[in-house]
């Protein structure tokens, strides 16, 4: 199609859809829980590796305390941020972010209290890019197989 052609009014042009422009304030949001999320379950192994118990031990109690943290801090911002919206992604962080400690453990890296801060605060804002990347990736393609559709 040309453009002289849509000037004169000979190719009808379909409306595109756009989804809204997100809320500055859930954006922000969602990356506070999830670093929120992220620093707490880090600490909560971080803690737990502190305590001197063997690797086995240490590991599942770190992971138990990292999940219920994670589950409650989920559970606490469901009714304002979604259910499905919060509880996914901070699940992937709570669960990831609490294995870097054991890997370093594991390497004979033992981390310190900034190092799992920043372990916590990396994960969780990872996770948000993901997520935000991984939707706009989304919209496109449903997009373009909307435009195709169409012919």
């Amino acid at each position: 199609m040309r453009p002289a052609q849509v000037r004169a009014g000979q190719v009808p042009i379909a409306p595109r859809w756009s989804p809204p422009a997100p809320c500055a304030l859930f954006l922000w949001g969602d990356l506070a829980v999830l670093v929120l999320v992220g620093v707490v379950a880090t600490l909560a192994m971080h803690c737990t590796h502190r305590l001197g118990w063997p690797f086995v031990a240490t590991t599942v109690l770190g992971m138990v305390a990292a999940m219920i943290a994670q589950m409650l801090l989920a559970f606490a911002v469901s009714p304002l941020l979604g259910s499905i919206e919060s509880m996914v992604p901070s699940m992937v962080v709570g669960m990831t972010s609490p294995m870097v400690v054991c890997t370093l453990h594991l390497l004979g890296c033992e981390s310190t209290w900034p190092m799992a801060l920043a372990i916590g605060t990396i994960f969780g804002a990872g996770t948000q890019l993901y997520v935000r990347l991984y939707g706009r990736a989304c919209r496109h393609r449903f997009a373009r197989d909307a435009a195709r559709m169409e012919k």
